[in-house]
């Protein structure tokens, strides 16, 4: 579960949140600030950005990726 949060912010905000992979553009939600990332496939490891607007424009936004583990042999 990936969770993006404003803490604080001026004017106070209504936040729209919009979440995306970077490694293929896809919009994966326009409304939550939270998402769940599944991994179940290779495509699925990446990066993904939270935005965060208000009314008064954006606010912020951030990162994560999300790496895949190598075996060791």
């Amino acid at each position: 579960i990936l969770f993006c949060n404003v803490t604080r912010s001026n004017p106070e905000i209504t936040a729209t949140y919009q979440w995306e992979s970077t490694e293929t553009g896809v919009t994966l939600s326009e409304s939550s600030e939270m998402i769940t990332v599944n991994l179940s496939s290779v495509a699925d490891f990446g990066t993904y950005r939270c935005t965060v607007t208000n009314t008064a424009g954006l606010s912020g936004n951030g990162s994560v990726t999300i790496e895949q583990r190598r075996k060791l042999k």
